[in-house]
């Protein structure tokens, strides 16, 4: 489901109908490329038509970012991206209320959902110089990588990114998910045959590699609920 250039209300009517969409899915994800802030607490997403003269206005002109979790919540596995400018194009104009917006979007405590960040707190995505952006390119790739546990694809998503900008952007992970591997492509999969299955690989997956990648999550949530989410799935770990 594409969505481009959306107001606010068309915003709201696209995450309405991908709600009913997600429902019983195995997998569900939105990839989210614009603006996005943190205001009183919380992230917003911002519609084409916002004129945001005030942070105070958030609520009204801007999609916050729970609208997102809850279209979502129906499916097995929920992922975001937020592909999202760390920066606020309204807040120079801002008089009242400024110090509740920070730079960028704030981290986010979700149980069972992957959120990838394009850039860290305090950076800037790089737009890049052909038509998609480092982290779009890097995202695309290894999203259909055969093999590729879900739980890994943040990081191999980092480190690509990493690699093209010389170390200047790199993208955040939070996730609280099960330790089981999930697959988007299986192990065996060609390329114009890959398949969204959540079912076992023919591959075996690195133990310690799925145990880092749970731990840095928990880490990255930094919530009791992810720190017990890690020792449920891996109580032997590392």
């Amino acid at each position: 489901t594409i969505r481009q250039d959306l107001g606010m209300a068309a915003f709201q009517q696209a995450l309405r109908d991908f709600r009913s969409l997600a429902d019983g899915a195995e997998v569900a994800m939105v990839y989210y490329a614009g603006h996005g802030m943190e205001g009183n607490g919380r992230n917003w997403l911002i519609p084409t038509d916002a004129a945001l003269a005030s942070d105070r206005d958030l609520p009204y002109e801007a999609i916050n970012l729970d609208q997102v979790m809850e279209a979502i919540e129906g499916a097995t596995l929920r992922m975001v991206v937020l592909d999202a400018c760390r920066n606020n194009p309204f807040g120079r104009s801002w008089r009242g209320g400024t110090r509740a917006v920070s730079r960028g979007l704030g981290g986010v405590e979700a149980d069972d959902v992957l959120v990838i960040y394009a850039a860290a707190p305090g950076q800037l995505a790089a737009d890049g110089e052909g038509g998609n952006s480092p982290f779009a390119t890097a995202l695309a790739g290894r999203l259909a990588e055969p093999g590729l546990p879900v739980q890994m694809l943040g990081g191999a998503v980092r480190d690509d990114v990493l690699v093209a900008t010389g170390g200047g952007q790199r993208p955040f992970v939070s996730a609280s998910i099960t330790g089981k591997a999930f697959y988007l492509v299986r192990a065996d999969a060609d390329a114009g045959g890959a398949k969204a299955i959540a079912t076992s690989p023919a591959a075996p997956v690195d133990a310690q590699a799925m145990d880092l990648a749970t731990w840095q999550g928990a880490i990255a949530a930094n919530s009791a609920t992810a720190f017990e989410d890690y020792l449920r799935s891996h109580p032997q770990g590392r």
